[in-house]
């Protein structure tokens, strides 16, 4: 009877009725790989791709869309042959026969295992050497293509039983079709469900948060605590080629997944089926991994929805509610009785005690997470977003070995092939800098980027750290405009930060497409188009006033930007193939600013004959525009005369970007118009701006707090003259004021 249970005609046997699966398997792989493969190659050949890139796309093909359509048909093979050789737990009368039979569990296991196998590995052999043949008949083989397509059978085939595994899993620790779907979907989802609600409640209590950049336990949970989310961060490697560490993953996974499995089943108790669950310690923790984070998940619900100090009030409220509603609903399914809600009260005060520690954890910052910076010696390189520090949008540019360049815009900082190291890592004084940085966040909890106070002008600046052990950290701080210019400061004087301009300006000027400059009065100006002489002089004179510039002459005030764009040869990959095109090209583009020091660049910009700076443009009139505290226009004055023209010139700052390190007025600003009509806005520098405009802004204050007889505020309106205002209107505001 063993003999005859365990051999190939039984597999047979237990194979009738049961045709529909491999059937509709191969049904599946023909989609997948002939169907798939023929569709794409006939739209590559349709297109104009020339047979050097066919033969680059094909090969693309078997490292990334195959392993999608493929992985999603073993992924549905897996579903069907788990249900098909271990649903029958969940039924009492096929348990009792099956069990009655004179086969040891272990062999009963592994059968079933093999009969699944088999279902999936011979649909899929088949249509895969059709493919194969397919690709061999349109003129794609080699022995390299062979090895991609032996390497994609191993990588579904351990796709297919880290799916299956796990689906055998959930069968053997349940005990009905309900509890299975929940714990099913609670394996496949609740790891990085876990990590968002981590990643919300850190936003919502940790100021130094970096929401936008997940790192750590948190970007841990987010792609690799399913093993839905760590195929698909598996897949995204694999097609780069750099899959060998999660596939190491995978196989240890799936080796897991296949022990626990055999040991559950070979140890499940036949009276079992039917109860929800069969293990009662497992079910205890995982009544508490759900628990847990229900009732912080509630709690910090209701931390968000009021605005009023009663908040905290609000949050402990959710928390009770959300853990006691959670481990009422969970112990009514263990025992699949709705008078079971309030039992096991000792639990459910210990789940109530480990939501308490959790939101005590986040509430009152118990781990240092916003005080918290690494030691100078552990740190590596920095990862600074420099649009914030210093409006630096240029492209990061690097040359390879074979001649080619690897191009990311400036939104790709925090990676860590970006970071700035310098010559000798981070230095004492920057490191100095970063503490005082981190000390002054418990002042400014909850700031938002763009607020002007009395302590200056704050920005949320985005930065990560590289520890030297393979680790990093990020870390989004609150920072004003004086800790902006030291910081600045410090990393010019270091070397950390010319590098990425000086790699860009390094491009050969070959690959130049365009090269202009816009002046300190924002407009842009063409320039040296057709001259590659000048423009090669001009970049050589960039890259030398910023070779020779010291660390202050970086932090004045720019007269001028230039913007540089090249078109650079890249890597030759599936991603950048244009049809016809044999060597792939993108554009580089840079934003350079151009500093008062920089002499070299100046006498060559001169040769163009249009205006380098604000001061070298001829201003007719200038509108001041007056802010109330909202935001909103309040009101304006204009101002002809030419000595307060040139005074408010001198105290304008350039109109093509603002600077950090730089304070500006805030609440008034300019519009200044030349004799052709041209108009320019403008801001003022903070400490310059002239007595006048002084004057006119205190008396636009001292209008605003009058009153009238009725106690309305007063509406003004000022018309402006040569010398300020020549005409005030007076108008009560009338309001109707509620009885309360």
């Amino acid at each position: 009877m063993k003999l005859k249970i365990c051999s190939s005609e039984y597999v047979r046997t237990v194979s009738r009725g049961k045709s529909w699966i491999p059937a509709f398997l191969s049904l599946g792989f023909f989609l997948a790989f002939p169907v798939a493969l023929l569709l794409l190659v006939g739209n590559w050949s349709a297109a104009g791709y020339t047979q050097e890139q066919l033969q680059l796309l094909y090969e693309g093909l078997w490292k990334g869309k195959l392993v999608i359509t493929g992985g999603a048909v073993a992924a549905a093979a897996a579903i069907m042959n788990s249900i098909n050789g271990f649903s029958y737990v969940y039924s009492c009368k096929k348990v009792d026969f099956y069990h009655s039979l004179p086969v040891k569990r272990s062999r009963m296991f592994w059968n079933r295992v093999y009969t699944g196998l088999l279902y999936y590995l011979v649909p899929y052999m088949i249509m895969e050497f059709f493919a194969v043949c397919i690709g061999a008949a349109k003129g794609f083989f080699s022995l390299k293509l062979m090895e991609l397509a032996a390497r994609l059978l191993l990588v579904h085939l351990l796709l297919y039983f880290l799916f299956y595994f796990s689906i055998v899993l959930v069968f053997c620790v349940t005990g009905n079709f309900l509890m299975g779907v929940l714990c099913l979907a609670g394996m496949q989802l609740y790891g990085p469900a876990l990590g968002i609600l981590m990643s919300f409640c850190a936003y919502g209590f940790f100021d130094t948060f970096s929401s936008n950049y997940p790192y750590g336990i948190f970007k841990a949970l987010e792609d690799y605590a399913s093993p839905i989310t760590l195929t698909a961060a598996f897949w995204q490697k694999y097609e780069a080629g750099q899959g060998a560490a999660l596939a190491a993953v995978l196989f240890v996974l799936t080796l897991i997944f296949t022990a626990v499995s055999y040991f559950a089943y070979i140890h499940r108790p036949s009276e079992a089926a039917g109860k929800p669950m069969v293990y009662g310690k497992l079910a205890a923790v995982i009544k508490f991994m759900v628990v847990v984070p229900c009732g912080m998940g509630t709690g910090f619900v209701f931390y968000l929805i009021p605005t009023s100090h009663a908040r905290n009030i609000w949050c402990v409220f959710g928390m009770i509610l959300g853990t006691v509603l959670a481990h009422g609903m969970i112990e009514a399914l263990y025992q699949m009785d709705f008078h079971a809600f309030f039992s096991k009260k000792v639990q459910l005060l210990a789940a109530a005690v480990l939501v308490t520690v959790c939101a005590l954890t986040y509430q009152k910052d118990l781990l240092n997470f916003d005080a918290y910076i690494p030691r100078q010696e552990d740190i590596k390189a920095l990862n600074l977003d420099m649009m914030t520090l210093s409006g630096d949008m240029t492209d990061y540019v690097k040359e390879q070995e074979d001649g080619t360049f690897s191009i990311e815009d400036s939104t790709s900082w925090e990676k860590r092939e970006n970071a700035f190291s310098g010559k000798d890592g981070i230095g004492e004084e920057t490191y100095e800098i970063l503490q005082k940085i981190v000390e002054n966040q418990e002042n400014r909890k909850f700031r938002y980027g763009g607020e002007q106070t009395e302590e200056g002008t704050f920005r949320r600046l985005q930065l990560g750290y590289q520890l030297r052990s393979g680790r990093e950290v990020k870390r989004s701080y609150v920072i004003n405009t004086e800790e902006c210019g030291e910081l600045l400061y410090n990393l010019y004087k270091e070397e950390n930060l010319k590098n990425k301009t000086e790699q860009f300006l390094a491009s050969d000027t070959a690959y130049l497409d365009n090269i202009s400059f816009i002046s300190g009065n924002g407009r842009g100006y063409d320039i040296f188009q057709d001259q590659p002489e000048k423009q090669k002089k001009l970049i050589e004179a960039v890259k030398t006033d910023l070779q020779e510039a010291a660390p202050e002459d970086l932090l004045a005030l720019p007269f001028a930007e230039l913007h540089l764009s090249y078109i650079l040869p890249v890597a030759e990959d599936i991603h950048s193939l244009v049809p016809g095109e044999e060597k792939p090209e993108r554009h580089a583009y840079g934003e350079i600013n151009l500093f008062p020091s920089y002499k070299n660049t100046i006498a060559v910009l001169k040769e163009t004959g249009y205006p380098l700076s604000f001061e070298e443009t001829e201003i007719k009139k200038a509108r001041i525009l007056y802010y109330n505290e909202s935001g909103e226009e309040e009101n304006s004055a204009e101002y002809t005369e030419k000595e307060q023209l040139e005074a408010l010139v001198q105290a304008a700052a350039p109109s093509f970007g603002s600077f950090s390190w730089i304070e500006y007025e805030p609440d008034v600003t300019a519009i200044f118009q030349t004799e052709q009509g041209e108009e320019y806005y403008a801001e003022f520098l903070k400490g310059r701006i002239p007595e006048f405009i002084r004057q006119e802004s205190r008396s636009t204050d001292n209008r605003e707090g009058q009153l009238t007889e009725t106690g309305n505020p007063e509406r003004t309106e000022v018309t402006g003259g040569a010398d300020g205002p020549t005409e005030i209107s007076v108008e009560e505001e009338k309001r109707e004021v509620a009885d309360e």
